[in-house]
């Protein structure tokens, strides 16, 4: 653990840190940005975050805007930015302004769909209870359909398991649409009350055959007209899906898709179904509203996206649309998380100034000018709500155990030490309960007011838009979307073909003939976290690419053997998994590892959804071979 502030000291080549009081840490960042400003301007500062509570982020936005640069990105358009597109141009915004993340009940459907998400190793941080809740389901009679070109754990409990071709799913939810429609299965009331433009949307799925969609996707016709039969015929339904469909750049069409697949069966804000759970309503203290007319990164090119982070290393090289000269990395690692690592390496290497804000030394800590130690959850108090993710509307705060630990602090106290350091104002907070009742104050309560436990939570009332109606134009759920029509995107989904496949490269295909997915989860990790932990590391030791048996045999590749996956891109190495629960022309590569393991060295910068931003990380030609001992 990193245990005081560190600064980069450089002496004949050799790169050593120097424990620095928080002062001269601070001081040397504030002077530095301050400079910055003054001859670039402030959008030249550009704040990477990972996931953050909204103390923590609330002031590190703050801090962001009053300096004056629009450019604070994270991990929305890498985790859920695509879904929260798809569903608000289908669904409308939530009433409160935030798009919806509405979540399904899997508890109470009878019919259970899965694309791309493996619940029974991944997404236990937002809800423990979702592979519960599902098995539950099953137990009382519910059919379980799983998606995924891997066999995962997930898909061990399946009722009928599809492996698909990667980044087709949108084919196939069209052709389900098309089936559900064609043989009289949708829900006319429903859509007559609740829907607008689905006369449009009949016409458009028409070509979305199941013979020609087989052909895409690679699943049977015969596969393709039962999961649709079954979805349209039983209720309630409900399906979800993760980053194996929003790695993809098609990704936010496909999530219309898919919101418009649960609409015409009237599985939308419906018990079983899917259900629209709006955040608590915490108060907005990022003081946005001082930024002034200076244009993110991305608002020119991808002006719906809220966050461009795979963007930026391309910026600072090229130094389009304008230089980047600084840059705080809060709790993110993107030298192993973002796409193209030997880009983002040759980036931050451009920086006047790299400062890193984190616990461990993380290979992006590595490359910083300086190191500010913060405290782990346990040392500082926060807040925790639904974020729209759970079936009850809560509030927690998060309690302190202990003091923190050697010379680290919160970094809602390094912001607001920053800010005032370069003379900006509304930092005056003395402890985390003065930030933690401003975000309250749109509740009208206090702190004193949640219980002892620091729990407070409200059921969400089902049906309630479906009576009220949603907040779109037409107050219906939009089939067909104008709003989307007026921006010059599509106005209904339709499936594209991925950027980097056989069909659309075959001038790469083949040199590379295999598909390599990658961000697979394994449950003892989070992302590039707790690879440090000796008994969490013993579960999983090694980086591992899956290959199919078969594929492998052709190749000469035996289980365990250390094999280099190749893309047009770069390079990196790995033990081979040998498994037959994986499509034959597809390799499967976990994220997270760091060295020569980090399959960010294989992946694409560049390709990326054009709504969302969404990176297109899972279909890119590779080829995997045996190494020489």
């Amino acid at each position: 653990r990193i245990r005081s502030p560190l600064k980069k000291v450089v002496k004949d080549g050799v790169t050593t840190w120097e424990e620095v009081t928080w002062d001269e840490a601070l001081d040397t960042i504030a002077y530095k940005l301050k400079s910055i400003k003054e001859e670039h301007g402030p959008e030249s500062f550009v704040v990477t975050k990972g996931p953050m509570r909204p103390l923590q982020e609330g002031i590190l936005g703050r801090l962001a805007y009053s300096y004056g640069t629009p450019n604070v990105s994270g991990n929305w358009a890498y985790c859920v930015g695509s879904k929260v597109l798809g569903y608000k141009y289908t669904f409308g915004p939530a009433w409160r302004g935030d798009s919806w993340m509405p979540w399904s009940d899997f508890r109470n459907s009878k019919v259970i769909l899965l694309f791309g998400t493996n619940p029974a190793v991944s997404f236990i941080h937002r809800h423990p209870r979702i592979m519960g809740d599902i098995l539950d389901a099953k137990r009382d009679g519910a059919k379980l359909i799983v998606v995924d070109p891997r066999f995962t754990e997930t898909a061990s409990k399946a009722d009928i398991f599809v492996p698909i071709k990667p980044g087709t799913d949108a084919a196939l939810v069209l052709a389900m649409i098309n089936t559900i429609i064609s043989e009289n299965l949708h829900d006319k009331e429903y859509i007559e009350k609740h829907t607008v433009g689905f006369d449009e949307l009949k016409e458009h799925v028409k070509k979305y055959t199941p013979e020609f969609v087989e052909e895409i996707t690679g699943i049977a016709k015969e596969t393709i007209i039962e999961i649709a039969r079954l979805f349209g015929s039983t209720k309630p339904a409900s399906l979800d899906r993760r980053e194996g469909v929003i790695h993809h750049t098609n990704s936010m069409h496909t999530n219309r898709a898919m919101a418009i697949l649960l609409a015409i069966t009237g599985n939308a804000d419906v018990k079983g179904g899917l259900m629209f759970n709006p955040s608590v309503n915490l108060a907005s203290i990022n003081k946005k509203e001082r930024l002034g007319d200076v244009k993110a990164i991305w608002s020119e090119d991808y002006p719906l996206t809220i966050d461009g982070t795979g963007l930026v290393a391309d910026t600072i090289l090229t130094e389009k649309p304008y230089p980047v000269k600084a840059m705080m990395v809060v709790g993110a690692n993107p030298v192993q998380q973002y796409p193209n690592t030997n880009k983002v390496i040759k980036a931050l290497e451009k920086l006047d100034m790299l400062v890193v804000i984190d616990l461990f030394m993380t290979e992006t800590a590595k490359m910083a000018d300086l190191i500010l130690p913060a405290s782990t959850f346990f040392e500082k108090e926060e807040i925790c709500h639904s974020i729209h993710l759970a079936l009850t509307k809560f509030l927690q705060v998060s309690k302190r155990v202990i003091e923190p630990m050697y010379n680290t602090k919160p970094e809602w106290w390094m912001f607001c030490m920053l800010a005032q350091r370069m003379g900006l104002e509304g930092f005056d907070f003395e402890s985390e309960d003065d930030i933690i009742e401003l975000l309250l104050e749109p509740m009208k309560l206090k702190r004193s007011d949640l219980p002892e436990s620091g729990v407070y939570s409200q059921p969400i009332e089902v049906g309630k838009l479906l009576c009220d109606g949603f907040n779109t134009a037409s107050k219906k759920i939009e089939l067909y979307s104008k709003p989307l029509e007026e921006m010059g995107y599509d106005p209904l989904p339709s499936y594209v073909e991925p950027l980097e496949t056989a069909i659309s490269r075959p001038d790469l295909a083949e040199e590379y003939p295999l598909t390599l997915i990658t961000g697979s989860k394994l449950a003892v990790y989070h992302h590039s976290q707790q690879r440090n932990v000796p008994w969490l590391r013993e579960h999983a030791p090694d980086p591992l690419v899956e290959i199919n048996t078969e594929t492998a045999k052709k190749l000469g590749i035996e289980d365990g053997d250390k094999v280099i996956v190749k893309t047009i891109r770069g390079e990196a190495e790995f033990k081979s998994y040998l498994t037959l629960g994986i499509h034959k022309d597809v390799v499967s590569i976990t994220h997270g590892w760091g060295g020569k393991a980090n399959v960010n060295y294989l992946t694409d910068d560049k390709q990326v959804d054009p709504v969302s931003v969404a990176p297109g990380v899972r279909t890119l030609l590779c080829t995997v071979e045996r190494m020489e001992e």
